[in-house]
C-alpha cells in the first residue's frame, strides 16, 4: 500500500485539509480534544508541528507534536489512523516516521498521553487500551509509573490518562515531575490558556495518584 508521509504542514496546509479534521474529530472524544484554533495557533506560535500520511491524495493519518524547550522532549499530542486504513501496518509507519520527525526537532525523546485501562468503563475498552499500549510498548514506548491528569479542555474535567515515554538516546531522560509541569505549562496553559493556578492544582493532584 502505497503511503506518502507529509513534512510539517503549513496553517495554509492544516486548515484546508478537511480530511485531517475529519480524522480529528473522529479519533478522540471531545474530553480530550482541543479547539481546532488551538491546534492552528501551536503552528502559528512556533512550537507545533501537524502531520499527514496520505494514500492517492486522501488523508488517512494525522498528529501533532509540541516542541518542549524547558526539557528537550517533543510531546506528542495526537496521533491517529482512519478506521479503515488500521490493521494494515499504516499506524506502524507513521509512528516512526512521526518519531524521526520528532527525533530531528528535539533529540532526547517523545512523550505522549494514552488512556488509562485501569478507568475503563468495560471489559472492550479496557481491551482496547491495553492493546494500543501494547502497539506503543512494540516501538519503544515505555510506560511510565507516574500519576498524570490531562488538563480540562472544551469545560470538561481533567482526565486521568498515563504517560508513554519514547526515548532517542542513551542518555537517561529527564525527571518525570519536570517533563509533566513542562507539557501543562509550555503546552496547556502558554497554548490553550489554561490558567496557572488549575495546572498547579492538577500537579499536586496527579503526583498523588
Amino acid at each position: 500500500m502505497s503511503i506518502d508521509f507529509s513534512d510539517p504542514l503549513t496553517i495554509s496546509e492544516l486548515s484546508s485539509d478537511h480530511g485531517w479534521w475529519e480524522i480529528y474529530r473522529a479519533s478522540f472524544p471531545i474530553e480530550e480534544r482541543e479547539p481546532e484554533i488551538v491546534i492552528l495557533k501551536s503552528l502559528e506560535t512556533g512550537p507545533g508541528i501537524a502531520l499527514r500520511a496520505r494514500h492517492d491524495r486522501k488523508t488517512v493519518g494525522i498528529a501533532t507534536l509540541h516542541q518542549l524547550s524547558e526539557v528537550p522532549i517533543a510531546f506528542c499530542v495526537y496521533i491517529a489512523i482512519t478506521a479503515s486504513f488500521r490493521g494494515h501496518g499504516v499506524g506502524r509507519r507513521f509512528f516512526e516516521h512521526v518519531s524521526e520527525v520528532a527525533r530531528e526537532k528535539q533529540g532526547l525523546g517523545m512523550i505522549w498521553e494514552v488512556e488509562d485501562p485501569a478507568i475503563a468503563k468495560s471489559e472492550e475498552e479496557a481491551h482496547l487500551r491495553e492493546r494500543r499500549i501494547q502497539f506503543f510498548e512494540s516501538l519503544g514506548g515505555r510506560l511510565l509509573p507516574a500519576g498524570y491528569l490531562q488538563p480540562p479542555l472544551n469545560g470538561h474535567p481533567p482526565v486521568p490518562m498515563r504517560l508513554v515515554w519514547k526515548p532517542f538516546s542513551e542518555e537517561a531522560p529527564p525527571d518525570i515531575s519536570r517533563v509533566i509541569r513542562a507539557i501543562y505549562f509550555e503546552k496547556y496553559s502558554d497554548i490553550n490558556g489554561i490558567e496557572a493556578g488549575v495546572l498547579t492544582r492538577l500537579l499536586e493532584s496527579g503526583s498523588e495518584r
